[in-house]
């Protein structure tokens, strides 16, 4: 009884100490499930230990066994001690490379992100260069015409300028070029589209933020509405208060929810990076991402703080 609680001593004060910072290294990276597991090998090593001690180190065990059995049980000790070291160190190992896996996905995530929207930027700069060049057009044009074809053409420039402003959702040119795209992406499937944006051109957020945030929101949207058939919809809310951005995004979807725990799962077969990439750099103090759902319609909810007060 001594030797089995000198062994576990031993072995907690081991894990406690030695290994203390991996194992908490590792826990917190793990599900609950995984550790338990984990927890269970000791356990069942320990009472091997307990049974083999009251065997081999009773006093009738000791007359009859040699030294050679006694060392042969304590290094099969200490092999089992190792083999969990080995298990740990190769679990942490395998959890780290995933880790950096996924960072590695989600820097290229970011960098095309920003392509994207260097390429708006691009597009939106090449639009203004346009209407510069068609407005000295226009007026050549008026100049030459007569009353009556004066307003004619001027009620269908007019016509062409008010669907063009319909496409007008906010100030802020960064949000507004994405919720462009995903309007028309929406039009183009039959999905109903609705954006209530109320943003000036200078929001304390930086554009990056903003777009990472709103484009994944956007694109997961478009993804479940896909899934569907009959009617579906987009709505897009957000507004800058006090000192922070409130955003919310409603979508129909399916009903249909995975969950590991309190974890959504992503129902794309690369797992989904959007929920992932939106955590990540919503990294402020203050900063907050939730979901709602119920059997028609899901809701994700976004308050990003002032990165100036950050």
């Amino acid at each position: 009884m001594a030797v089995s609680l000198l062994w576990a001593c031993g072995f907690y004060v081991f894990v406690r100490f030695w290994l203390r910072d991996r194992v908490n290294r590792l826990f917190d990276q793990l599900s609950r499930r995984f550790c338990s597991l984990l927890l269970t090998y000791p356990s069942v090593s320990l009472f091997i230990l307990f049974i083999g001690n009251n065997t081999i180190f009773s006093s009738l065990s000791l007359a009859v066994r040699g030294l050679e059995d006694v060392l042969f049980y304590l290094a099969l000790c200490v092999m089992i001690l190792v083999l969990y070291v080995l298990i740990l160190s190769s679990t942490l190992e395998i959890m780290c490379r995933r880790r950096t896996e996924e960072e590695l996905q989600f820097a290229r995530q970011l960098i095309s992100q920003q392509r994207e929207h260097y390429n708006q930027t691009l597009d939106y700069i090449e639009q203004v260069r346009i209407i510069k060049h068609d407005f000295r057009h226009h007026i050549h044009a008026l100049l030459n015409m007569d009353r009556g074809e004066r307003t004619n053409y001027l009620m269908n420039l007019k016509r062409e300028l008010d669907m063009t402003a319909e496409m007008v959702f906010c100030q802020n040119q960064a949000v507004n070029g994405l919720l462009q795209e995903y309007a028309t992406r929406a039009r183009q499937d039959g999905v109903e589209f609705t954006a209530r944006v109320d943003l000036s051109a200078h929001v304390p957020v930086d554009d990056l933020t903003l777009c990472i945030v709103i484009g994944n929101l956007l694109e997961n949207a478009m993804e479940a509405c896909r899934r569907l058939t009959g009617h579906r919809f987009i709505l897009v809310q957000a507004r800058w208060l006090d000192d922070h951005l409130m955003m919310l995004v409603e979508n129909s979807y399916n009903g249909q929810i995975k969950k590991n725990g309190s974890r959504i799962l992503s129902s794309k077969r690369d797992g989904g990076l959007g929920i992932l990439s939106i955590k990540r750099i919503l990294n402020q103090p203050g900063d907050e991402f939730d979901v709602d759902y119920n059997d028609t319609t899901f809701t994700a909810m976004v308050k990003i703080v002032d990165r100036a007060l950050g």
